[in-house]
């Protein structure tokens, strides 16, 4: 499957036929790496450890799920005007929502998924996530999303059109054949 992924990208810029196609080569994926197959490395440029290869590298819409942090709350004085409460009312709403957890940072980036970690492109420099740093895996294929919840480090969600082999991909790195059978979220591959 041809992988562009724009600023802004959604699964409903796909049609059902190139959903459904995505979904059955990550099922292919998914039955090949289970019953023992091995998947082959890809080039990339990047520099990697000793024993470390790529199997992924491309671009995904990358971001992370934190607050702000920095809510202030303003009490307006009695004596203001009322065009000066109003104003007070809504830099303190504006504060209050800022400060709100949510996705953040969203942005198209080169992810390269390595059977170490995950090298991930982000202003200008490189972030790597090691495997042992992933503690909760939740792939929502169905909207070609992945959430990683991680260790020391606030929530990382991967997204874009090849997402649910890439989720197969990193779950064979993670998990035994066994267990990736229990992974919530991979039970939409076995409806293909």
């Amino acid at each position: 499957m041809e992988v562009t992924v724009e600023p802004g990208w959604r699964p409903g810029d796909f049609d059902t036929e190139q959903i459904e196609e995505a979904l059955l080569e990550a099922a292919r994926l998914y039955e090949h790496v289970v019953s023992g197959g091995l998947v082959e490395p890809v080039a990339t440029s990047l520099r990697l450890n000793d024993g470390e290869s790529a199997y992924a590298d491309g671009p995904m819409e990358y971001s992370r799920f934190y607050g702000d942090d920095t809510y202030l709350l303003e009490s307006p004085a009695s004596y203001l005007s009322p065009t000066a409460v109003l104003g007070s009312i809504i830099r303190n709403r504006v504060s209050r929502d800022s400060a709100e957890p949510r996705w953040r940072d969203v942005h198209t980036t080169r992810v390269a998924l390595t059977n170490r970690r995950l090298i991930i492109s982000v202003d200008s420099r490189w972030l790597s996530f090691h495997h042992a740093s992933i503690a909760e895996f939740l792939p929502q294929l169905g909207d070609f999303s992945l959430v990683l919840t991680l260790f020391e480090n606030v929530p990382l969600r991967l997204r874009a059109p090849d997402l649910p082999a890439r989720a197969v991909l990193l779950a064979s790195f993670l998990y035994t054949p066994q267990e990736m059978a229990q992974i919530p979220g991979f039970d939409v591959l076995f409806r293909t």
